[in-house]
């Protein structure tokens, strides 16, 4: 009788991927995603998600040059072609003008997501990249599919919003995805205890995603406040809004 138990994954960005599937789903179920999907995103709620990501790119992409450097783990995951930090800020000038970091209020979660990320460069490097995989992965995956939902429903575009997905420097994007698979393979040379920092930093980097997604769409009386058009922020299909008041800071 064949053996009916099931064989572990190989690999070590296999069984990466299987540790945090469970809170890769909860992050695909919160509120702002679902809704993101469904094509319901209004052009404020996707600058707010843009203004707390810029931050956290900003500061994952200067440690990663930091620490490339010196720190030959960190230097294989060193892609200069995947930094979004430039794109980030290109869209938001686009949708909010070129004083939008004064518009628009900093949020907490994305701020705690900062200070882990720095509190991990100082302590334990190796962590950090639980933050590229997490980040740079579902960029080139799932990140490409609400790329495309934005561009239906929110009529942004290459250049005109949507830099954030567009990865002009990568020639083929599937290439890419399995080039930093096989990077994340390589770990498997480190200690035990260097993959499993690495897996609980990917898990603990979707729980501070999950956090800004539910600061962007939570549920009730918040939720409203929380999600109030913000003065200034285009609306890439229709005539430039005027708004007169933004949501209370997060």
């Amino acid at each position: 009788m064949p053996n009916s138990t099931p064989v572990a994954p190989q690999g070590f960005s296999s069984r990466l991927r299987l540790a945090i599937s469970d809170v890769h789903t909860r992050a695909e179920k919160t509120t702002f995603i679902r809704g993101f999907l469904r094509g319901t995103a209004t052009p404020s709620s996707y600058v707010r998600l843009l203004a707390a990501l810029h931050p956290v790119y900003m500061t994952m992409e200067e440690e990663t040059c930091r620490l490339a450097a010196t720190d030959p783990v960190i230097a294989r995951f060193h892609f200069r072609e995947l930094f979004r930090t430039e794109a980030i800020e290109r869209d938001l000038v686009f949708l909010a003008g070129p004083h939008w970091a004064g518009t628009i209020a900093p949020m907490s979660a994305a701020q705690a997501y900062v200070k882990r990320i720095k509190e991990i460069g100082a302590t334990d490097p190796v962590r950090l990249v639980g933050h590229l995989y997490t980040r740079y992965l579902g960029d080139l995956s799932g990140g490409q599919i609400l790329a495309r939902i934005a561009e239906r429903s929110l009529g942004v575009s290459k250049h005109a919003g949507l830099d954030f997905y567009d990865f002009p420097q990568v020639a083929d994007i599937a290439a890419m995805k399995t080039l930093f698979r096989a990077r994340l393979d390589e770990l498997d040379g480190l200690p035990a205890s260097a993959t499993d920092a690495v897996i609980d930093e990917a898990s603990r980097s979707f729980c501070h995603n999950i956090a800004i997604f539910e600061s962007l769409d939570g549920n009730g009386f918040i939720s409203f406040f929380r999600n109030l058009p913000l003065p200034g922020v285009r609306a890439p299909r229709r005539e430039a809004l005027s708004w007169a008041s933004a949501a209370p800071a997060n």
